[in-house]
């Protein structure tokens, strides 16, 4: 593990050289300030797109968005997938160039993560919130981006998204999680926001409602 630690350091250090992609799939197997510093050496490359996926060793640790990471003028392309630990972001603002965010398996304690996200994202055409469970699981954040086209999420409700084009409901297995059921009126305030789209797909779980 130290070799490839060594490589991805070396390979990061081209300065020359803009980054179109950067892909880090190491689990837990390193700790949160050696990935911390791979990503600033990445953002010194203006890397366009970000894949991450990072387990820090407990799902009860916090994750803090670097500073580096939103200011990155470059960052186009945002994809998180942290292993069920909870992600904080720091009052700052960015992400001007950010058109494309997934989010999987987060822990959203802020409540208004998924919100904070998108207000920072002018220029955002597609939003995956994928198994991100949220404190307050029965108050639906929502989801306002004009410019949005693509949106796969889970139990979020919808307020203005006039350009989207495909939809995507995958709420989280009821089967494995004990989440109470959505009420018929949330279900229906959901679906009215995205009445005019073109692709449509929604998870069995999502269309239960208590009776």
């Amino acid at each position: 593990m130290n070799n490839f630690k060594k490589f991805v350091s070396w390979a990061l250090a081209n300065k020359t050289v803009d980054l179109d992609s950067f892909r880090l799939c190491c689990a837990g197997f390193y700790k949160k300030s050696t990935v911390k510093e791979w990503i600033k050496a990445a953002v010194k490359r203006k890397v366009k797109s970000l894949d991450i996926m990072f387990y820090p060793g407990s799902m009860t640790e916090n994750i803090t968005m670097p500073v580096c990471l939103i200011t990155c003028d470059s960052l186009e392309v945002l994809r998180l997938f942290l292993y069920r630990c909870t992600l904080h972001m720091p009052n700052h603002t960015g992400f001007r160039a950010l058109k494309v965010l997934e989010l999987n398996h987060i822990h959203c304690y802020d409540f208004d993560l998924p919100e904070q996200f998108i207000k920072m994202c002018p220029l955002l055409e597609e939003l995956s919130l994928v198994e991100c469970s949220r404190r307050l699981i029965n108050v639906p954040a929502r989801i306002s981006s004009p410019k949005l086209k693509i949106l796969i999420l889970g139990a979020f409700c919808l307020n203005t998204l006039d350009n989207l084009k495909k939809a995507v409901i995958l709420p989280e297995d009821k089967m494995k999680q004990k989440i109470s059921y959505r009420r018929g009126d949330d279900i229906c305030e959901t679906l009215a926001g995205m009445s005019h789209v073109e692709s449509l797909s929604i998870n069995l779980y999502f269309i239960q409602v208590d009776s």
